[in-house]
């Protein structure tokens, strides 16, 4: 699944109504990849559970996702597991859905020592499902898990 198809079925799963794409629609987006989105409060903003912390913890909470951060190092889990609405118990009754997400902590490239820097470079190069720094992985581990509640969009399907 890309980029955009899991931010849009991230946000179908929280019941978040996608108006557009901002690079479609938005001079300067904030972010590559953003959506826009119907703000409950009215009008339209930019949106990116993939980037921006505040969207990632709103999802978190509509979605009732628990973060696990005490297994393996340098792995964050997010699960979808607690509350969920009626539409979705039928995926969490068979057991608890773990979303796995790696990185590549922030301190390889402060430690003064190149060869840290190089390995930490060489692994994200090599590894494509690693991210840099703890927060990226959290918020991609709340995105992913939100959008495995989704099927995918219909082909054909467009916004803005």
């Amino acid at each position: 699944m890309g980029e955009r198809e899991m931010l849009e079925r991230a946000a179908k799963a929280a019941g978040i109504e996608i108006v557009g794409y901002a690079d479609r629609m938005l001079a300067l987006p904030k972010y590559d990849g953003s959506l826009i989105v119907r703000h409950p409060a009215g009008g339209d903003v930019e949106w990116n559970s993939r980037e921006d912390d505040g969207d990632a913890l709103r999802l978190a909470v509509k979605l009732s996702i628990t973060l696990d951060f005490s297994g393996r190092s340098e792995t964050v889990q997010a699960r979808v597991y607690a509350h969920l609405p009626k539409k979705y118990r039928w995926w969490a009754s068979s057991g608890p859905h773990w979303v796995r997400q790696e990185y590549v902590p922030e301190e390889m490239w402060t430690t003064g020592r190149a060869e840290d820097v190089r390995f930490a470079e060489w692994y994200l190069q090599n590894e494509p499902e690693v991210v840099r720094g703890l927060e990226a992985a959290t918020r991609l581990a709340i995105t992913r898990a939100a959008a495995s509640l989704t099927p995918a969009p219909e082909h054909g399907e467009n916004h803005g």
